[in-house]
């Protein structure tokens, strides 16, 4: 089976189960937009919900995923599986240590600021969110781990159910759990965290199952002599962290200014970008991590050509699927957040900060994505000091960039810097790995991308024509925002589907596409 092939169908197993997770999110968010709306409550769970989903993130997008992920495929590639769990259980025993003192840490500090410091009523309950997610934390840890030993078997469906079981979880505890805590906002959104730890809990033990049935044992010892490749991994997790940290951080700071906006304007970022990591995850997570070992196998064989070939393959893959998505997004996001979020304590004034937010993402959603396969191809080729010295000056250019357009567009200016951040990090990245591994972009990219962008033109234009054109109708409710999203959206990418024919754009062929093991 040819590598693209492999990508492609690895690929779309995550994909598929990323639907689903999808579809369960949006469930989850439509609850939590009725329920708790754009109010100060959610703002604070918002807060607190940014530490357990920053850890989430830069371990198994970071860490494991440049560092863990590369050494293990370098490992089985070589035959040396053996070696490869020796030095996954030397790691579990020292990261079981670190995130126990990083959780005793958090405790103690914000215990003291509880009872030290004059703080506002939503800035109390954000602590004791902080405090309450605390197991949750220790649960990430131990899945990030698990995931990144299943994923270097190139064995992807038993982790891509972490993010269902965590929505089913989420959704149970809207509502069954939430309502035991009492009837005020403060004391019910600690029902959702209930939820959150118990499905982090059930995450790691189906991990352990699949982990054991690799061959994986536990022989955990802190104490226990480091080698040299464990010392090599501590040499290279601050650089790494610092790469993959970029658009973590940026979100973290995006929270914390919005909080000087007003009540409501972290709300509106976190349901925006709930929406956008539905293309995100669907498509951009699920083909950056199932090109992440291809790309470490070829690495540790030294086979720069299909390096080249692979990831000029997954970053066209990605063009061809995201522009569209995020033309769609910027043509229908008033429409959209009507559909899925205007209801209950969610009113007409949510809709309109929680939109302009959403477009303003939109415009950067194929960075996003491509950026995630980008950095991880310079760790495959073992480079961590290049993405980490761009992610530097891509934070600071976002700050720089908060504070301007802020001023203008409140929240939806953070979005704006955001994206616009994403695009410079991106051609900074692409720029490197030209200049230090010979990867030639411009053959196969730049006509890719201009056939996609003028294909992505059509489609808005399109959807456009379609929304002027229902508006004469007389429909009411529900039925006219379901209708007045899905219909334009349905003929928009029918016509950018015929249009990838007519042009012969293959990558998605490949997929059906019998071709022999």
């Amino acid at each position: 089976m040819s590598t693209e092939k492999k990508v492609l169908k690895s690929s779309a197993i995550l994909a598929s189960s990323t639907t689903l997770s999808r579809v369960l999110g949006l469930v989850r968010d439509i609850l939590t937009a009725k329920y708790f709306g754009a109010s100060s409550v959610h703002d604070a769970f918002v807060m607190a919900f940014i530490l357990p989903n920053l850890l989430r993130n830069l371990l198994t997008e970071g860490v494991f995923s440049s560092l863990f992920i590369p050494f293990l495929s370098e490992s089985i590639a070589k035959k040396k599986t053996q070696e490869a769990f020796d030095f996954s259980q030397a790691l579990m025993s020292r990261l079981i240590f670190l995130v126990s003192v990083i959780i005793l840490l958090i405790l103690v500090s914000s215990e003291i600021c509880l009872h030290t410091l004059n703080l506002s009523s939503q800035t109390q309950l954000t602590l004791r969110l902080i405090q309450s997610f605390c197991p949750y934390i220790f649960f990430i840890f131990i899945s990030s781990l698990f995931i990144s030993i299943i994923n270097v078997h190139k064995k992807f469906f038993i982790p891509s159910l972490s993010p269902i079981i965590l929505n089913i979880f989420w959704i149970f505890s809207l509502l069954f759990i939430c309502p035991l805590f009492g009837k005020p906002l403060d004391s019910q959104v600690f029902g959702i965290t209930a939820g959150i730890i118990l499905a982090g809990a059930l995450q790691v033990y189906i991990q352990f199952i699949s982990v054991r049935k690799l061959g994986f044992t536990f022989n955990l010892n802190i104490f226990k002599p480091q080698k040299k490749s464990l010392k090599n991994l501590y040499k290279k997790a601050l650089p790494s962290l610092l790469a993959f940290s970029v658009g973590q951080i940026n979100v973290v700071i995006d929270s914390f200014l919005a909080h000087n906006l007003g009540e409501g304007a972290q709300s509106s970022l976190w349901y925006a970008q709930r929406i956008i990591y539905c293309p995100l995850g669907i498509f951009g997570i699920a083909i950056s991590v199932a090109i992440m070992p291809t790309l470490s196998s070829f690495a540790a064989q030294k086979k720069t050509e299909e390096i080249k070939k692979t990831l000029s393959y997954g970053l066209c893959l990605l063009l061809m699927i995201l522009i569209p998505c995020a033309v769609a997004i910027l043509a229908l996001h008033k429409e959209i957040i009507s559909l899925i979020y205007q209801r209950g304590a969610f009113t007409a004034t949510s809709v309109e900060t929680t939109s302009s937010v959403l477009f303003f993402y939109a415009i950067g959603l194929p960075a996003f994505a491509c950026n995630k396969v980008l950095t991880s191809t310079f760790y495959a080729l073992k480079e961590t000091r290049t993405p980490a010295k761009v992610a530097i000056f891509c934070v600071i250019l976002n700050l720089l960039l908060n504070f301007s357009l802020m001023r203008f567009l409140k929240q939806g200016g953070l979005a704006l810097a955001t994206s616009i951040t994403s695009f410079i990090n991106i051609l900074f990245l692409i720029l490197m790995l030209k200049k230090h591994f010979k990867l030639p972009f411009k053959k196969e990219l730049l006509p890719h991308l201009l056939k996609t962008a003028g294909i992505g033109c059509a489609c808005f234009f399109t959807i456009k024509t379609s929304l002027a054109l229902i508006s004469r109708f007389p429909l009411d409710g529900f039925w006219e925002k379901l209708i007045t999203v899905f219909a334009p959206l349905t003929l928009g990418f029918l016509i950018t589907g015929a249009l990838y024919i007519l042009l012969r754009m293959n990558e998605l062929r490949l997929l059906f596409k019998k071709t022999k093991p």
